[in-house]
């Protein structure tokens, strides 16, 4: 049986169920009608589930050692378990006398926040989420849509991250 994409093996009657993921307790299952419950606790998160899809732990752990943390390959649905180079990671360009900042941010998911952030100092550790302004996304109908920020040129030197928090 599946339950949220983690498929999992029916013991019995009203058994527990044995999950790669360790759900707690007290999830059970009714072979009566083909039911899972929770007997307490929450269903997974969006992330837990698309992380025991794919046999990787804690948001801040890196599975594959490519750099990028497993919440962020959640974020820009890419694959946790590749550590070849990451793919759907911001882009920064130049077009004519603008500098643009493109970020993928999902589609389907409303539990994540992507916040664009700038410093002028990496020494001070000042990020601030000025600087830039969203100047469109790009629907595309698909997992993931592109947000376009358009980076301001007023400082001399400008540094700029996205961060990801559930």
């Amino acid at each position: 049986m599946t339950y949220y994409g983690q498929d999992y093996t029916i013991l019995g009657d009203w058994s527990a169920v044995s999950a790669a993921d360790g759900l707690e307790t007290g999830v059970r299952f009714d072979v009566s009608n083909e039911t899972l419950s929770l007997d307490g606790g929450a269903p997974p998160s969006s992330y837990d589930a698309w992380a025991a899809g794919h046999g990787v732990g804690a948001a801040t752990g890196d599975f594959d050692s490519d750099g990028v943390n497993n919440l962020t390959e959640y974020a820009m649905n890419g694959n946790p378990t590749n550590g070849l180079a990451p793919t759907n990671l911001p882009v920064f360009l130049k077009q004519g006398s603008r500098f643009l900042y493109v970020h993928p941010q999902r589609s389907d998911v409303t539990s994540l926040t992507y916040t664009v952030e700038t410093a002028t100092d990496l020494v001070s550790g000042s990020w601030t989420n000025e600087g830039y302004t969203v100047t469109g996304t790009n629907i595309t109908g698909e997992t993931l849509n592109f947000v376009t920020n358009d980076v301001d040129t007023v400082d001399d030197e400008k540094y700029i991250r996205l961060t990801i928090e559930q």
